[in-house]
């Protein structure tokens, strides 16, 4: 009997396998491969550069496209970098990857990190901080990024613009003479150098000698395994400057220790969004890399340096592509997406045959993300009212035209791979989809409707009114109102006439539920716009 009984187990085995196996050769996607049943997505903790909705808005809503279990350090974390550490020593090593600004944890954000109000020991301290908590825990990994302080310290009102300016030129002039030998220039930098005056001058150069320092330990600590990565990102700058050597410096120790794992770009605010798609990106070989395509609507252009930017504009694309986990092609047709970089001095000529040449490429299922470069700080509106036109703009893998050259190609690229990944990659959901659609919606608003149109009207009422715009202090309130009441009728406007009723495989954009408006930094620069849609 128990023999009987056991001959009849082996059958039944036999007949399981089999089965399984005709299972496998009918529909091979069915069987999930071993390490998908023991595979699930990191959680991520991320330490931005500041609470500016650039850092915050948007890296969360690439998060949502990405279905990604994303969190961000409490409101109240923001430039104390002491209590932030304390919190990441308790809290934040519950999480399993970080993407962290070392602006943030040492200096308590990008603006902060300008100002020279603490010595060098203790930002290095906040280092050691973070090595310790490394060392304990092994296993979390720290994506890092960091900036190399720009020419000039923020402007917080606008009495300070001609100081800001002066330091600005002084770097600039300071470089060209002593690096570059321009000697005609001697007689303009004394003047700037009277103009600024001995004690000033020594303080702007103690804070770069700190910010370099401190640079110079980070990377030696990437080296050391603390870091899985850094990218130092120029902030604003320029082709030459007193950073250039600084940045030498950096480059030079980098490969004197050999830290492979260091990557240097212009630009800053991108960062944390491009970080966030990037290290979520399942792409691994240089092989199996996304292959972006870039058109430039004036291709003389590329050569060109932006305003604010340390690098041409071809190297500024080339870099940020490579950083988001791609590789730029020179095949249109073999590309997954396409980059169309809007430049200065495009004619109409150009500007209509690329938009054209945008509209095709949509019919045929091409991804096609948007750099609008062609004016620092807002789009250029010929562009734009084009785009809007003549193609389907919901259709867009994204759209960006914020602040530099640098910030705008980096976002458009961050939002757009994004997008690209979780919709071939994985499928969407309805969530992810109007994920993306307020993001894309939100960045028309916020890059071309209200930098573009409302703000230069703000910018009078408020002054105006004798409201400074760098610091509105009793002034936000009456600004936001009217940014809310303006906001409204033109976001109702783009709204109806492009974006509702756009469908996407089996989702489609009916209602814009309502859409948020603030100016949470007391000026008019920073403007929260988040619409919500259904």
């Amino acid at each position: 009997m128990y023999l009987k009984n056991k001959n009849l187990w082996k059958v039944f085995v036999i007949i399981l396998f089999l089965l399984t196996m005709l299972l496998f050769i009918i529909r091979p996607n069915a069987i999930p491969k071993i390490d998908s049943l023991f595979y699930s997505e990191p959680s991520i903790l991320v330490i931005p550069l500041d609470d500016r909705p650039v850092n915050t808005y948007i890296p969360s809503k690439i998060g949502q496209i990405k279905n990604l279990k994303l969190s961000f350090i409490p409101d109240n974390m923001y430039r104390n970098p002491d209590k932030l550490l304390t919190w990441l020593e308790q809290e934040g090593v519950k999480k399993d990857e970080w993407v962290l600004s070392l602006d943030q944890v040492l200096y308590g954000g990008l603006v902060e990190s300008r100002i020279l109000n603490e010595d060098t020991l203790l930002a290095k301290k906040r280092l050691e901080r973070l090595t310790k908590i490394k060392e304990e825990h092994p296993e979390i990994k720290i994506y890092a990024f960091s900036s190399q302080l720009r020419l000039a310290p923020t402007a917080f009102v606008s009495d300070d613009l001609d100081y800001y300016t002066n330091l600005r030129k002084w770097g600039i002039l300071t470089d060209k003479v002593n690096r570059l030998h321009e000697t005609s220039l001697i007689e303009e930098l004394e003047k700037v150098e009277d103009s600024l005056g001995e004690q000033e001058i020594n303080k702007y150069q103690r804070l770069r000698g700190k910010r370099l320092s401190v640079q110079l330990e980070a990377i030696h600590d990437t080296k050391k395994g603390v870091y899985e990565s850094l990218w130092i990102g120029q902030d604003d700058a320029s082709s030459v400057g007193i950073h250039v050597m600084e940045r030498h410096r950096l480059i030079k120790e980098t490969e004197e220790i050999n830290a492979t794992n260091i990557t240097f770009f212009s630009g800053i605010d991108e960062a944390t969004s491009l970080l966030v798609t990037a290290i979520t990106s399942k792409k691994k070989g240089n092989e199996e890399k996304l292959l972006i395509h870039p058109i430039y609507t004036n291709p003389q252009e590329k050569n060109q340096y932006m305003p604010f930017s340390s690098e041409t504009l071809e190297e500024t694309v080339n870099n940020h592509v490579k950083m988001g986990k791609g590789n730029v092609s020179k095949n249109l047709e073999g590309s997954q997406l396409v980059l169309i970089i809007n430049t200065p001095n495009t004619s109409d000529v150009q500007r209509d045959f690329v938009i054209k040449q945008v509209n095709n490429l949509i019919k045929k299922g091409k991804n096609v993300m948007v750099a609008d470069v062609a004016i620092a700080n807002k789009a250029d509106e010929k562009f734009v009212k084009a785009l809007i036109k003549n193609i389907p703009v919901p259709s867009l893998s994204s759209f960006s035209a914020w602040n530099t050259a640098d910030n705008t190609i980096g976002l458009s690229l961050a939002h757009g791979i994004a997008r690209f990944e979780t919709k071939y990659n994985k499928g969407i959901s309805q969530d992810q989809f109007f994920s993306h659609e307020e993001l894309l919606f939100r960045s028309f608003l916020k890059d071309y409707i209200y930098k573009t149109k409302l703000y230069p009207t703000m910018e009078s009422m408020a002054i105006n009114q004798g409201y400074d715009p760098l610091s509105l202090m009793n002034g936000t309130e009456i600004m936001e109102e009217w940014l809310s009441e303006e906001i409204g009728v033109e976001s109702e406007k783009l709204w109806l006439t492009e974006f509702k009723g756009y469908k996407d495989q089996n989702y489609k954009l009916n209602n814009l539920q309502s859409i948020k408006t603030a100016l949470p930094w007391a000026r008019l620069f920073e403007a929260q716009i988040d619409p919500k849609i259904e």
